[in-house]
């Protein structure tokens, strides 16, 4: 099977969190809400010194020790209304993610992992590496809502700066002899059932003046507050 996600960022405004509980302040009210967390993850992200995977918009990650690869899949919604709406193929499958990296280095460096994709035994220490960097590490608290049965929303906050970030994501397997053309009319279909939603309970999904851009993920915004200095209030 093939992995992809459609996923939607966005902004929210704190002090509407509490009606995610109680779900009788705002109109209209959501039909069911399950929580889930709070849980804490920690997140370590992984490049070459060239960055040349996330250079590509690829972006290698491991969650509590376990990988996953994300291929960015840009402008599969290049409408300027949907700039928060993106899609990526994730890898999960440790035979394919060491596979998958044993080529990108090939062709970056010429060189490949010492286990090989050639039949050498994959490593199973959840601290290897694969020879990569570690380009950031992050205590992420996560709260997901599972709104209607339908669609689950997170809620992230990154503990070292107090950076905070909402994520909805919509999960699409497919045979992998699937048509990519198939693949990007399913996308579409997410995105108008998560945006539907969002225009539906608009007093949680509101949009705020900085969603009037594209809004930063979790690790851009960490990279560049470590660049800076920069410290968000927690």
């Amino acid at each position: 099977m093939a992995r992809y996600v459609v996923y939607r960022r966005f902004n929210f405004l704190p002090n509407a969190i509490p009606a995610l509980s109680t779900n009788t302040t705002y109109m209209p009210p959501f039909k069911s809400i399950v929580q889930s967390g709070p849980s804490m993850f920690r997140d370590v992200y992984y490049d070459l010194a060239s960055k040349g995977f996330t250079s590509n918009g690829v972006i290698l990650r491991t969650r509590n020790g376990i990988w996953k690869i994300m291929e960015q899949k840009p402008d599969t919604f290049p409408t300027f209304e949907h700039r928060n709406f993106n899609l990526k193929r994730e890898i999960i499958d440790r035979v394919e993610i060491h596979k998958f990296i044993n080529e990108r280095l090939a062709l970056e460096t010429g060189n490949i992992d010492s286990d090989g994709i050639q039949g050498g035994p994959l490593p199973t220490s959840p601290t290897f590496n694969f020879a990569l960097e570690i380009q950031a590490e992050m205590e992420v608290r996560r709260t997901s809502y599972l709104i209607d049965g339908k669609i689950t929303v997170h809620l992230d906050k990154i503990i070292e700066s107090g950076y905070q970030i909402g994520m909805i994501e919509e999960v699409i397997e497919v045979e992998k002899d699937v048509p990519y053309s198939a693949v990007l009319g399913l996308a579409q279909e997410r995105r108008k059932a998560v945006d539907g939603m969002m225009n539906q309970y608009h007093w949680f999904f509101r949009r705020l003046p900085e969603d009037e851009h594209p809004i930063d993920g979790k690790l851009v915004v960490y990279l560049e507050d470590k660049e800076s200095g920069h410290k968000y209030n927690p």
